[in-house]
């Protein structure tokens, strides 16, 4: 995750999974993810990907 401005950006990658035209993509995320704690959801993750299992 990286700030640009005023706004959050995480970066998806094809690591993840499919990505549309299997580049990395950049999104904003919104700020009401911010405020629910994304970011401390983050720091307290395994190392790996946040929303799947690579299994």
């Amino acid at each position: 995750m990286r700030q640009e401005g005023d706004r959050w950006v995480i970066r998806i990658t094809p690591d993840a999974g499919t990505v549309k035209a299997g580049d990395y993509r950049d999104v904003p995320l919104h700020r009401q993810i911010v405020e629910l704690g994304f970011f401390d959801y983050v720091k307290a993750a395994a190392p790996g990907p946040l929303f799947h299992n690579a299994t």
